[in-house]
C-alpha cells in the first residue's frame, strides 16, 4: 500500500504488476477491452484500510472512477483468490500473487488497453527503530 515516508524509513523490494483477474469462465455483463468496460461487474476488494484497496482507489481515480461505479462491490477482509476461482466477480491483486492461478489456468488477467498499474513492494519500519540494523540485514538476505 501507500506510506508517509516521512514516518518511516524504507528499502525498495521490487516494484510488482498490478493485474485485473477473474474466473477463465467468468461471463462479464460486457466484453472488457477498458476498465469502464467492466463497471456491470461484481467486484471483490480489501477492506477500507487495505493497501490493495488503495492501489486500485487510487488507479480509479486517475480515470475519473470510483468503486462506488461497479454494479456491485463485495468487501473481504482477506483477499483469497478462491472467490475469483469460482467466479463471484473481478478482482485486482499484486501479479506475484496470481501469477500461479495464471499459469495453471484456475484464472485470467483481463487485458485492458487503460489499465497498466504496478505498484512498489517495500520494506519498512518506523524511523529511528532500535531494529534499524536488523531490518536492513533482514532485507540484504531476501533480496540475496
Amino acid at each position: 500500500g501507500y506510506f508517509r515516508k516521512t514516518d518511516y524509513d524504507s528499502l525498495l523490494y521490487k516494484t510488482e504488476r498490478y493485474v485485473g483477474v477473474c474466473a477463465p469462465d467468468y461471463p462479464f455483463v460486457k466484453k472488457p477491452r477498458q476498465i469502464s468496460d467492466l463497471l456491470g461487474e461484481t467486484l471483490i476488494v480489501r477492506e477500507s484500510g487495505s493497501g490493495n484497496r488503495e492501489i486500485i482507489t487510487r488507479s480509479l481515480s486517475r480515470q475519473n472512477l470510483d468503486l462506488s461505479d461497479f454494479h456491485s462491490v463485495f468487501e473481504v477482509g482477506d483477499m483469497n483468490v478462491c472467490m475469483l476461482i469460482k467466479g463471484c466477480g473481478i478482482g485486482f491483486l499484486y501479479e506475484a500473487a496470481v501469477k500461479d492461478d495464471i499459469k495453471s489456468g484456475r484464472l485470467r488477467e483481463m487485458e485492458l488497453c487503460d489499465f497498466q498499474e504496478s505498484h512498489d513492494i517495500t520494506m519498512i519500519w518506523r524511523k529511528g527503530s532500535i531494529f534499524s540494523d536488523r531490518y536492513r540485514s533482514l532485507y540484504e538476505q531476501l533480496k540475496g
